[in-house]
């Protein structure tokens, strides 16, 4: 069935009719909105996206607290040395763009910051004895507050890398108590994956 002419050409007509109606509905829209303009009326439904890229937007940066992002001890990193290079091609490092810290080789190392070690003594924290390479060196680039896309295989610590760097930096923000929006945003793209990073 739907094989020979009589099906294509149907099919045809019936594709035709469907662009046609949806021209029609697109004209008949842009009228209506014409006529919204004309009389005075907004027409712009936007849930803000559209103001704020216009540079419309409602939000007062006067108010707006001022955001910290620097929670490493040591100053901002120069270029890499060799042996840092070294230390970065034994671990299966490969960095591209700012410079950054060197990597944190152990759980218990000073840089860390003190809510690191509260995770570390906790129950989940007790099964880890080594961070694993991207942890290793994904800690200390996001608590200097740098922008970070990290490559690793399933099962390498990814979640944990940039999850307590983000506790670290929402608890180090100042607020308002009247501030009720989020404080971290992660975004995933499954829901099983949402569930695993949940339970973490």
């Amino acid at each position: 069935l739907g094989q020979g002419k009589s099906a294509r050409s149907e099919r045809k007509k019936k594709k035709r009719a469907q662009q046609e109606l949806q021209a029609q509905l697109g004209q008949l829209h842009q009228a209506k909105k014409r006529k919204l303009q004309q009389a005075g009326v907004a027409t712009d439904k936007s849930t803000g996206f559209a103001q704020a890229i216009s540079g419309k937007s409602r939000v007062n940066e006067e108010n707006l607290l001022p955001l910290k992002r620097f929670f490493w001890p040591e100053p901002k990193p120069e270029e890499p040395d060799d042996q840092l290079k070294l230390l970065r091609k034994n671990l299966g490092i490969k960095v591209k763009g700012s410079p950054i810290p060197s990597p944190v080789e152990q759980l218990a190392d000073s840089r860390l910051p003190a809510e690191f070690g509260l995770f570390f003594k906790g129950p989940r924290g007790r099964k880890l004895t080594k961070p694993t390479p991207i942890q290793m060196q994904v800690w200390p680039a996001a608590l200097c507050g740098l922008d970070i896309m990290g490559i690793a295989p399933t099962g390498s610590g990814k979640t944990l890398a940039y999850l307590l760097p983000a506790a670290v930096h929402v608890a180090g923000q100042e607020s308002k108590k009247e501030n009720l929006s989020p404080g971290a945003l992660v975004l995933l793209p499954t829901r099983e994956l949402a569930s695993q990073v949940s339970d973490q």
